[in-house]
Parts: C-alpha cells; sequence; structure tokens
C-alpha cells in the first residue's frame, strides 16, 4: 500500500510584503508568524532597508575574477610558449593562485596549450 505525501507549497513573500508589516509597527517574532517565514529572514530584510534603503533583492553579484589582473601575462606567457604546463605557468608568473584557477582563466581567455607527450 502506498502513501501519498501532498506537499503544499506558500508562495514566498516579497520583502515589501515584510516591510509593510515593519512599518505597522509589528516585531519580527510577528512578521515571521504571520508570513510563516523564517525570523532571522525577516530581520535582514528590515536591517538591509534600515542601512542601504534596499528594498529588492540582489540580483547578481559584481565579483571580478581572481585572475583578471594576470590575463594579459597570461596571453603573453602561453603565447611565447604552447605547451607550457598549468605548474610551469605559476612558477613563471608567480601569481600565487591556484591551478585549478589558471585553467579556468584559460578556458575564459580562450587559451589553448598543445600537450606534451
Amino acid at each position: 500500500m502506498s502513501r501519498s505525501l501532498v506537499v503544499r507549497t506558500i508562495p514566498m513573500p516579497s520583502r515589501k510584503d515584510v516591510l509593510a508589516l515593519y512599518q505597522q509597527g509589528l516585531t519580527t517574532s510577528e512578521v515571521s508568524a504571520r508570513l510563516q517565514i523564517s525570523p532571522a529572514w525577516a530581520r535582514r530584510v528590515h536591517q538591509e532597508f534600515r542601512e542601504q534603503g534596499k528594498t529588492r533583492n540582489a540580483t547578481t553579484r559584481q565579483r571580478s575574477k581572481k585572475w583578471a589582473a594576470w590575463a594579459e601575462q597570461l596571453r603573453e606567457a602561453v603565447n611565447q610558449q604552447p605547451d607550457i604546463t598549468l605548474e610551469e605557468l605559476e612558477g613563471k608568473l608567480q601569481t600565487g593562485l591556484h591551478l585549478s584557477t589558471l585553467c579556468r582563466a584559460l578556458k575564459a581567455l580562450k587559451l589553448t596549450r598543445k600537450k606534451r607527450r
């Protein structure tokens, strides 16, 4: 005999809904109980509004790549020595970047290396 589990999804309230309840004078516990959200999220929304005037979610991060400062040196090193290994590349440039980061950088820059045998 199988049992079916019925899951009811509750629509996520918007940040504006949370802020509207705070403006009515409700406490964090009252806001979280009424909207069925965590108190931590309600508190964070209210804090971000107070400190930054923020009413919308952040859509994207504005983070720069760690290897971006080395892009030109990477291009030059691979052009000079097309069969360079990642270890040799790191040793030559002394970037302090992890080998997997260098590999992702080369892929993003569309730089291919000849394989040694």
